[in-house]
């Protein structure tokens, strides 16, 4: 046996190497019965889509900043920290909670309010959701 391979052998029978690479069971096992629903369920999938078009195309019409890449989690960027924590504050008194993400943990240092949709959500849930935005922003944003 080499030294590399005698390297090799602690590294994978170490405690601290193993449960650092192995994820729990129930994980594992959490993530295999999501897997097997999603391919007994491809019509979720298509849904899923159409809620995130219907979400982002809405903030979008509403002069919102969103990216152009629709995807089931829909950032919108505001100007400054001040204008996101009025605007996310204004959404959560209206009923609608959104992930607040901060500078220095944004890409471009502008914050962003992360809205997540679901294929459980109907077309009236987001209806409804766009409506409270368009609130907040007369709102904030006059």
């Amino acid at each position: 046996m080499s030294n590399l391979d005698g390297l090799e052998l602690i590294r994978l029978c170490s405690r601290p190497y193993m449960f650092t690479a192995s994820l729990p069971p129930e994980i594992i096992a959490a993530t295999l019965a999501a897997l097997d629903d999603m391919l007994a369920h491809p019509e979720l999938r298509t849904q899923l889509h159409a809620n995130a078009r219907q979400l982002n195309h809405g903030l979008h019409a509403l002069g919102l900043k969103t990216s152009p890449h629709v995807s089931p989690v829909v950032a919108v960027t505001l100007d400054n920290v001040e204008q996101a924590l009025a605007f996310w504050n204004r959404l959560l008194e209206l009923g609608v909670y959104v992930n607040l993400s901060l500078p220095p943990a944004t890409p471009d240092e502008h914050p962003l309010l992360r809205c997540s949709v679901m294929a459980v959500h109907t077309a009236e849930e987001i209806d409804r959701t766009l409506a409270i935005f368009a609130q907040a922003k007369q709102d904030v944003l006059g």
